[in-house]
């Protein structure tokens, strides 16, 4: 389930913001949540590397469409990462949970969990490696940081561009 995290601190870009047309206030809010999520896509990609190199390269910034707010999100994208959530959280319970596949065969993971080819035995206990959780915990601060000071600087070389 992904989490959603507010930040407080942010009224006077808030207020700064208001200043430009819509388009603009998109183009900096969408660059300074690229440049502030680098850290955790760093973190996130040196922590699950030696797991899955695959779901490394495919950990990106997304921008999430919505017709109220920008926001953005940090997850493994492709086709090449459709088994990051096995690795992330496990997969014990999978088969055999109420409300689950009522055959083994049914379900799409089967025989391909956690680099564990078709063919060969499911594993139903892969264990957790968390590779995202421990990342956003250890940078959160440092994000924080670079939202503040990308805002500011960003916002005031757009209304100088603005104003000209």
């Amino acid at each position: 389930m992904a989490k959603v995290h507010e930040l407080d601190g942010f009224r006077e870009a808030e207020k700064m913001l208001k200043e430009l047309d819509k388009v603009t206030q998109k183009k900096v809010v969408l660059s300074v949540l690229r440049k502030a999520s680098r850290p955790i896509i760093t973190s996130a990609r040196a922590k699950v590397s030696g797991t899955s190199k695959r779901i490394a390269k495919s950990i990106r910034f997304s921008q999430i469409r919505s017709t109220k707010k920008l926001a953005g999100s940090i997850k493994p994208r492709g086709k090449d990462a459709w088994f990051s959530h096995f690795v992330e959280f496990g997969t014990s319970g999978i088969v055999g949970k109420p409300g689950g596949y009522k055959r083994e065969s049914d379900n799409p993971a089967f025989g391909w969990v956690g680099k564990i080819p078709r063919g060969r035995k499911y594993r139903e206990d892969q264990p957790a490696k968390p590779y995202m959780r421990p990342a956003i915990a250890e940078k959160k601060q440092e994000t924080k940081d670079l939202l503040n000071k990308g805002f500011t600087e960003d916002i005031n070389a757009a209304i100088k561009k603005f104003k000209k």
